[in-house]
């Protein structure tokens, strides 16, 4: 009900007194979530984990910086569970709904991975679920590899901003190392572009059948666009290259390029999907990137109708407005690394 109340405060729906009836709402929500964690059954486990992510989501939707508690909430859930894994990178146990809100949070942290504030040390090596295989995990909407590929990148680019910064002594690796440790990461995302084509998609069998071809090339290209944005971090959080360079251009045109081609033919397509994506093109695009940064976006908020689209177009406006491309532009990625507020383009 807190969830739905933010949508509904969004689109108008409620009177003057809606902030306060989203709190009083969320403020119950917590109150029996607690009541809920007391509890060690596996129901209660599913309960507790389903709740706190309807909280994130609140938060992320209304454009709240609290997402991040109710997202280390959610680990500290699933730390708590020991839950088993079996092969195909799902709980040997889970049902449907525990297999979704597992990938909800896998995908949502690998996010939280590349904002500013990054995830606290020692979260890189851990992940639930395990993907020993690899597979498409058709509620994240991306390769079961790819949260874990965004963890490693975030964790390099805090690496290096340890370098470069104030705290340098506190850094744990070598220039040479974090060198090394980007080109090896520049060439698996490569590597993955070329295995994750709509050709080769690793869909489980009865997913498939329900599926059609174009439903298949929007996932295959939602897909390449989150990869895209992992090697935009890399060309500008941690080669340091210039977000106008050639480098950081081939992204933003790759990630427009994929947020265009889509064969959607409504809102409700893997395109939602693409706010992050399209959130890191824009930051970099320039000329007629950023119109159809800004369009892409605008078409998504048409459909999900949240206050984050505002707040993501309102980001990247201040950017524009600071940064007018040439050699300006260069300084746009040490203005969104210096964001203030925990803030989850999602």
């Amino acid at each position: 009900m807190a969830f739905a109340a933010i949508h509904l405060d969004a689109i108008g729906g409620l009177d003057d007194n809606a902030e306060k009836l989203i709190d009083t709402l969320q403020g119950n929500s917590i109150t029996h979530l607690r009541h809920q964690l007391a509890r060690r059954d596996p129901t209660a486990r599913v309960v507790s984990l389903a709740t706190t992510r309807t909280l994130c989501q609140a938060q992320i939707y209304g454009g709240k910086p609290l997402w991040r508690l109710h997202l280390n909430g959610a680990r500290a859930i699933l730390q708590s569970s020991h839950t088993r894994h079996d092969t195909q990178g799902s709980c040997s146990c889970a049902s449907t709904e525990e297999g979704f809100l597992l990938s909800w949070y896998n995908n949502a942290e690998g996010l939280a991975a590349l904002t500013p504030a990054g995830l606290p040390s020692g979260q890189l090596g851990i992940s639930c679920p395990s993907s020993r295989e690899v597979f498409f995990d058709i509620f994240g909407g991306v390769m079961s590899d790819l949260p874990d590929l965004f963890k490693e990148v975030g964790a390099l680019v805090k690496e290096r901003r340890r370098r470069v910064g104030p705290s340098s002594s506190h850094s744990i690796l070598a220039e040479s190392d974090i060198a090394v440790e980007a080109d090896t990461l520049i060439r698996e995302i490569h590597y993955r572009l070329q295995r994750d084509t709509a050709e080769n998609l690793s869909l489980h069998p009865q997913i498939l059948l329900t599926l059609s071809a174009n439903d298949i090339e929007d996932y295959a290209l939602g897909n390449a666009a989150f990869l895209y944005t992992a090697l935009l971090h890399i060309h500008c959080g941690v080669q340091r290259k210039p977000s106008s360079g050639p480098e950081a251009q081939f992204c933003v045109q790759n990630i427009i390029y994929c947020a265009q081609n889509m064969n959607f033919s409504s809102g409700l397509s893997p395109r939602v999907l693409l706010v992050a994506p399209l959130f890191a093109a824009g930051l970099c695009a320039v000329g007629s990137g950023r119109e159809s940064a800004r369009s892409a976006l605008v078409d998504i908020g048409s459909w999900m109708k949240t206050p984050h689209l505002s707040k993501t177009l309102t980001f990247l406006e201040q950017s524009w407005s600071q940064f007018n491309g040439g050699l300006e532009g260069d300084g746009v990625w040490a203005w969104f690394e210096r964001i203030s507020f925990d803030f989850l383009p999602y």
